[in-house]
């Protein structure tokens, strides 16, 4: 399974962003590997509307939520 972190870093020290449409980093844990793939939400920072839409959509693309 992988699960989507919020995070203000790059790496999985970072601290977790308590928004989750404009959070500055994805960290995506997966359980089965043990990895982590980070995803860059800067895009969305700056949306007018539709933020937390597009990191869904993003975040998805990885393969959690499945």
């Amino acid at each position: 399974m992988k699960i989507a972190l919020t995070s203000m870093g790059e790496d999985r020290d970072a601290i977790l962003d308590p928004r989750f449409g404009r959070a500055e980093w994805f960290l995506i844990y997966d359980q089965d590997t043990d990895t982590f793939e980070v995803i860059d939400n800067g895009e969305n920072q700056d949306a007018r509307q539709g933020a937390g839409v597009q990191a869904a959509s993003a975040a998805t693309g990885t393969g959690t939520g499945r």
